[in-house]
């Protein structure tokens, strides 16, 4: 089984500062998952934590500093 996530957000702020919201475990916890691991990094797994029924897990299969993380 796999699930996608798709999201279309206006943030004003400049693109280094929004690619670290969006791959880095400890800004990600400020806005997003409870708890988050790992560093975006080609072949590298997230994991997701939002609470213990919804615990997830993404591999990172594309990644480029400060333009975008799949």
């Amino acid at each position: 089984m796999s699930f996608t996530i798709y999201q279309d957000l206006v943030i004003k702020s400049d693109k280094n500062s929004v690619f670290r919201a969006l791959s880095e475990p400890t800004y990600l916890e400020k806005w997003w998952s409870l708890k988050c691991s790992v560093m975006p990094q080609l072949g590298e797994e997230y994991n997701f934590n939002f609470t213990n029924e919804y615990d997830w897990y993404a591999e990172v299969k594309s990644c480029k500093t400060c333009e975008h993380v799949h």
